[in-house]
């Protein structure tokens, strides 16, 4: 046996004002970016300036991450996909998740990659900004013990240059990446390590 209650629900701001439900805004991001996007969205939805006169919420916002090889077939060739599945195979409402209002991708060669790639008929527009919403160099952490002195071993080289530095002070070090199918970041590290201008 169990009991439960039932009811209609509604949202209430001041003063018992009924509040429409707030825009809901949908935003599509890499794995690595959304703990910090949830965090800031969530920030922002609690905030006043989120908060009409009356109390009620303004807008809404659902962040939520998938690998960026999916994410860039999706926009670039999958677009209709998205709004009407046709077969199992491919579904981005399943394997991605709801189509994004706003995406924020890792890095700005995914962008490129989706505008290189899209469809002539494609029923999402692209539209990216000139510049990025934040920067971040790419970093290869080490242990203090093998870590080059001088700064010239530290910066200014290219990702096979730290590498084989690394190396040349212990033959035993090793550098891991993320799989370039889910991280941007591990896609670049790939490029950096094979790319045309890798010097390998």
């Amino acid at each position: 046996l169990g009991a439960g209650g039932y009811g209609l629900f509604r949202l209430v701001g001041a003063d018992d004002t009924v509040c429409a439900p707030p825009l809901e805004l949908r935003v599509l991001t890499g794995p690595d970016l959304e703990p910090t996007l949830r965090s800031a969205a969530d920030a922002f939805v609690a905030s006043p300036a989120n908060t009409a006169d009356d109390g009620c919420r303004r807008a809404g916002i659902t962040v939520h991450s998938a690998g960026s090889a999916d994410v860039v077939g999706a926009l670039s060739s999958q677009s209709g996909l998205w709004q009407e599945p046709r077969d199992e195979d491919t579904n981005p409402q399943r394997d991605i998740g709801p189509q994004p209002d706003v995406w924020i991708p890792a890095s700005g060669a995914d962008v490129a990659r989706v505008m290189n790639g899209q469809d002539t008929d494609a029923v999402a527009g692209l539209e990216p900004d000139g510049e990025p919403l934040a920067y971040s160099p790419v970093v290869l952490a080490v242990p203090q013990q093998i870590a080059g002195e001088a700064q010239t071993e530290r910066t200014g080289l290219t990702l096979t240059e730290m590498i084989d530095g690394l190396t040349g002070r212990d033959a035993d070090a090793a550098v891991r990446r993320p799989d370039p199918e889910h991280s941007a970041v591990g896609l670049l590290a790939t490029v950096g390590l094979y790319g045309p201008d890798a010097r390998a």
